[in-house]
């Protein structure tokens, strides 16, 4: 299922939207096609470390939109995979306004033989009267490297924040079988540092994710799919709780439709917000799909 965000509140990377996106596994075609051993588990690991998301079958490419009902929010995310699932590039941006705030993200994401590579831009301004003032200003550049199974092992983030270069270093843990289950993050950009950590059941459903200053929880049906998605997300200002319910499945039983409620409590008020997330998957197998 999308998330509903990829930046968080106070960004860089937030929640998002998502509540998003992919593994994948590979697609039948006139010769059998090799994939690696472990190939969707890393996939999926992959993918939750890229783009926050996973999900079922040949995906060949991925569009979600998420749009406020009742507040000035969207997202959009384009990322297009390989026969084998995968990612080979992605495009994220986020935008909000709220009181006077406004928050702005973009990333490009784009593989390469050792793992990806990205570029980022976080803007948070605020305004003052007649006057726009900047909060928090970061760009940077992230690459991951993976190991002899395609699997992440490592990141390093080099960006400019407030002006000044900084450095955020990332080690990935995975199971025996080849499941994401941790990550240390340390560095320069204390909003970024921390320990995160991804639970899996028996059949290889995500089924929390603990990240820095988020943590969620996925649930199915007797269908096995993805049916919900709760969060909670505490701030230096109060916390804020989501709840994403899908209301659509398509043939590979992927969410293509969310309904998310948000409620951020702060000193002496709560505040509710209404968001709708869409995806549009394509699939390797489809009858018009052609390498």
């Amino acid at each position: 299922m999308l998330s509903a965000g990829i930046c968080q509140k106070g960004c860089p990377v937030k929640r998002v939207l998502l509540s998003v996106l992919l593994c994948v596994t590979a697609s039948a075609s006139a010769q059998p096609l090799r994939c690696p051993p472990f190939n969707q588990q890393i996939n999926d690991g992959n993918n939750l470390i890229l783009i926050e998301g996973t999900g079922k079958g040949a995906i060949r490419q991925v569009v979600v939109g998420t749009f406020g009902k009742d507040t000035d929010r969207q997202a959009r995310l384009l990322g297009t995979f390989d026969r084998c699932g995968r990612l080979r590039d992605a495009t994220f941006s986020w935008q909000m306004r709220d009181e006077g705030i406004r928050v702005e993200m973009r990333t490009e994401i784009a593989a390469r033989p050792d793992g990806w590579q990205s570029t980022y831009q976080v803007v948070v301004t605020a305004q003052r009267g007649e006057q726009t003032l900047p909060v928090r200003v970061k760009q940077g550049y992230i690459r991951w490297l993976t190991g002899k199974h395609g699997n992440i092992v490592s990141a390093s983030d080099r960006f400019m924040l407030q002006g000044k270069p900084g450095l955020t270093t990332i080690t990935y843990g995975w199971s025996p079988q080849m499941r994401l289950s941790r990550a240390v993050a340390r560095g320069d950009d204390p909003l970024n540092n921390g320990v995160s950590a991804w639970r899996w059941n028996a059949r290889g459903q995500l089924i929390s994710s603990t990240l820095v200053r988020r943590e969620s929880h996925y649930y199915y049906d007797a269908q096995q799919r993805e049916t919900r998605m709760s969060t909670v997300q505490p701030d230096d200002q109060g916390i804020t709780r989501s709840e994403d319910r899908c209301q659509l499945w398509d043939e590979q039983a992927n969410c293509t439709l969310t309904y998310t409620v948000e409620r951020e409590s702060l000193p002496g008020r709560t505040q509710s917000r209404q968001l709708t997330t869409a995806v549009k998957y394509t699939y390797w197998d489809a009858p018009d799909t052609a390498d």
